[in-house]
């Protein structure tokens, strides 16, 4: 009796750790797979996550999920592409860009005055919000932090926010803007 125990419960930690990991997978790779909708496009990945909800146990989607943040915090590109917008990124051991992936973002100092308004923005909500002392601490010592960011901007991202300049100055604003942008782009891909 004891070993069919142990044996049920080896199986169901195996089928655990299967279905956390292949779990892990469908996110990453739905991660990659755009459905164009509207103007702004959207990953499967909304639905991976609805799939881990619904499929396994509140622990295993726990695990996953953080397994999978894990993996993207590592610098595995897990996270759709790197194409959703500006990123800044600290890089106090300035290996950041051996860890990017190069061929979809360009990394570039934040310089420009719009670029280190929003980072400080940004800064001070999250201290705001979460009460970090490291959030603090880079508040405090901005200027010393300051070059050790990164702007992470994505090629696509680049292209999509040029063509949108480019219908403004057509004539075009807001939204409309944006969808006659998104199409011109999904026209040249």
């Amino acid at each position: 009796m004891e070993s069919t125990k142990t044996r049920s419960e080896a199986t169901q930690r195996t089928r655990s750790v299967v279905f956390v990991g292949l779990t892990i997978a469908i996110m990453a790779v739905s991660a990659w797979v755009v459905v164009p909708l509207g103007p702004i496009p959207f990953t499967l990945q909304m639905f991976a996550i609805t799939f881990a909800i619904v499929m396994l146990s509140p622990k295993e989607c726990i695990a996953a999920i953080v397994l999978y943040l894990a993996l993207g915090a590592i610098g595995l590109p897990v996270f759709s592409g790197m194409s959703g917008g500006i990123a800044y990124v600290l890089d106090e051991n300035w290996d950041f860009y051996q860890r990017v992936n190069k061929e979809t973002v360009s990394l570039e100092p934040v310089e420009h005055k719009y670029d280190v308004a929003t980072l400080k923005e940004l800064i001070r909500a999250h201290v705001e919000a979460t009460g970090s002392p490291r959030g603090k601490e880079i508040l405090d010592n901005f200027s010393a932090f300051l070059p050790k960011f990164k702007k992470v901007l994505p090629y696509d991202y680049d292209r999509m926010l040029r063509v949108i300049a480019s219908v403004e100055e057509r004539g075009l604003d807001g939204e409309q803007a944006q969808i006659e942008a998104f199409y011109a782009v999904q026209k040249h891909k």
